[in-house]
């Protein structure tokens, strides 16, 4: 998978437009991994999230639904570039090759920089589809 390949933290601190760069060679099978994944392992972790996940769990939660979505057809309103770093960044939470092991103490620090990061991003696009899927 793409995903396994990147190394998003690091790729930020020396060159974000590296990422962006990276985002393009997503594809759409690359976007069905990450939201059926994502959604295992967000579903694993809801009772009890990690303490570093949690000023961004519910965006990770609304990201994994807009990929659904949006694999299904059912949100469309939005364009590919929000797409491929929405499923970036979840990707990345799927992903066994972080720059700290989640398995470590304080290993979903990398996770959460890199969801807090892709929300800047995208923030109008998760409104909109926040407001979108309010009315459905």
């Amino acid at each position: 998978m793409f995903f396994e390949k990147l190394n998003y933290p690091l790729q930020w601190s020396k060159d974000e437009s590296r990422f962006e760069e990276d985002m393009g060679k997503i594809e759409r099978s690359d976007i069905d991994y990450a939201a059926r994944e994502g959604r295992i392992k967000y579903e694993s972790m809801r009772e009890n999230p990690p303490e570093a996940l949690k000023e961004c769990w519910d965006d990770l939660g609304l990201m994994i639904d807009l990929l659904e979505d949006w694999k299904k057809g059912e949100f469309q309103d939005i364009d590919w570039k929000t797409v491929s770093r929405i499923g970036g960044a979840v990707g990345y939470f799927t992903s066994r090759l972080d720059v700290i092991p989640d398995a470590l103490p304080g290993g979903f620090q990398d996770d959460a920089i890199v969801l807090k990061r892709v929300r800047g991003k995208v923030e109008e696009d998760l409104r909109d589809y926040r407001k979108w899927k309010g009315t459905q």
